[in-house]
């Protein structure tokens, strides 16, 4: 079950933000989408919010906040991708970072430690509290970062509420 969650969370990490480039309702075909964030809402009045590295990111990582009806604050997923390369290597590999102490990082302030992928209440309000000003938003693993792009989240978080 964990396994077909992190899948399709992956899956919608791989998908390119300018290739959907389609603005209207959150209830409309892609949803809502305003540069690296999109939403997208179902008839049963749940919403999901992505947010995306940049492209030209080396290290791709997605945010996925998933809000049911009701609810005040999001569940909140993190996917972080990372591929290994070497020169005797034809291709790329994909390491596991899920067994590996993931650190949430805002505006270069630590807010702890990301446990199975998925972030706290508390870690969730911090994270959208500020939407509206710029925020660095970054997973550290040891020596490796994934930064996930703020360019839109603003505008997606507001057209959620």
């Amino acid at each position: 079950m964990k396994l077909a969650k992190i899948a399709s969370v992956i899956a919608v990490g791989f998908v390119s933000l300018p290739a959907l480039a389609a603005y209207g309702s959150p209830f409309d075909g892609e949803g809502f989408v305003s540069d690296d964030w999109q939403l997208v809402c179902d008839n049963t009045l749940t919403c999901r919010a992505a947010g995306y590295s940049e492209d030209a990111a080396q290290w791709r990582g997605s945010i996925l906040m998933t809000v049911k009806a009701g609810e005040k604050v999001p569940s909140t997923e993190v996917v972080l991708n990372y591929w290994d390369w070497s020169p005797s290597d034809e291709d790329m590999t994909q390491v596991d970072v899920l067994d590996n102490p993931v650190e949430l990082w805002l505006n270069d302030k630590f807010y702890g430690e990301v446990k199975d992928s998925t972030l706290t209440n508390a870690q969730t309000v911090q994270l959208i509290n500020d939407a509206k000003k710029s925020r660095k938003i970054v997973f550290k693993i040891d020596d490796y970062q994934w930064q996930i792009s703020d360019k839109g989240m603003a505008a997606v978080l507001l057209k959620l509420d």
